[in-house]
């Protein structure tokens, strides 16, 4: 039988420590990856040396400019694909897995008999809002058992994603740039018919840099920004109605910020316009 061939897909942006600890555990696996891709997305922090010194084995792929997490993962599973690949499995250069985490994830994507997306973490979508199995709302418990649960997206950050699925429905969206990536290419995956599944227990360990809520206000333009230009493609007024019912909280929440109030609203109002006028990719520098 021809070996089921996994390629590991890094994501990095100036974060050459963080990254080393992430690549000094994928070959620590039970069932390690056949081959590492590590997407540098223009850092200047030294990354390709430290990749030239400490990781040879990894295959270094140097992008002339920052793609985001999205544009990165677009062209490391497209390089991977093309160097036929079976499967991938996504990082962000944050992330440490448990030393059983690709054997746990294949398992279940076999187990649950659908050849898609298995992540782990995820949620589902309801009247067009987007909620993580942890958001109590959601009121779930499958989580607690034994088996894998099928969901409506995963975190493509710790998922396995098999070949069939990029070649029928194509790459994660790189115009996105960053923020709800994981969330369109999961619908438009099960939309396809493949199974998005979430394993019983979270295998990963997520540092989620940068994303301290309140903080790096850019991320609201995107997180605004694409959640519109989702609901758009989709042409689903599910998502429509969740959409806005989402920004209204949000700018709820900005009028009600003790600081930088103008500047929270601005952004998110530019990215709903943008996202109306089809004005994707990296359209706000990303900042501390």
């Amino acid at each position: 039988m021809t070996q089921f061939r996994v390629a590991a897909v890094v994501v990095t942006y100036n974060r050459r420590e963080v990254l080393a600890a992430t690549l000094g555990a994928i070959p620590a696996q039970t069932r390690a990856p056949d081959r590492v891709y590590v997407v540098d997305n223009a850092s200047g922090d030294g990354t390709p040396d430290l990749l030239r010194t400490a990781f040879a084995d990894a295959t270094h792929i140097r992008l002339a400019e920052n793609l985001g997490s999205a544009g990165g993962l677009a062209m490391g599973i497209a390089a991977a694909r093309d160097d036929g690949f079976d499967a991938f499995w996504l990082f962000d250069d944050d992330s440490s897995p448990d030393t059983d985490a690709l054997e746990v994830l294949l398992a279940a994507g076999q187990e649950s008999g659908a050849s898609g997306i298995v992540g782990s973490e995820g949620g589902i979508v309801r009247s067009g809002l987007i909620r993580f199995l942890s958001d109590p709302r959601v009121g779930l418990d499958e989580r607690t058992g034994s088996r894998p649960l099928a969901v409506d997206f995963v975190e493509l950050d710790g998922s396995v994603v098999t070949r069939e699925v990029v070649d029928t429905i194509g790459l994660p969206r790189a115009e996105y740039f960053m923020m709800l990536e994981s969330v369109e290419f999961s619908l438009r995956a099960g939309r396809a018919g493949f199974g998005v599944t979430v394993v019983p227990r979270d295998v990963f360990h997520r540092q989620s840099l940068g994303s301290v809520p309140g903080t790096n206000l850019w991320r609201g333009y995107y997180q605004s920004r694409n959640q519109l230009r989702m609901a758009l493609d989709f042409r689903s007024p599910s998502l429509m109605l969740g959409c806005m019912a989402r920004q209204a909280r949000f700018m709820v929440t900005a009028f009600g910020s003790p600081d930088r109030r103008w500047e929270r609203i601005a952004l998110r109002s530019r990215g709903l316009w943008d996202a109306v006028r089809g004005r994707m990719g990296r359209r706000i520098e990303p900042t501390s």
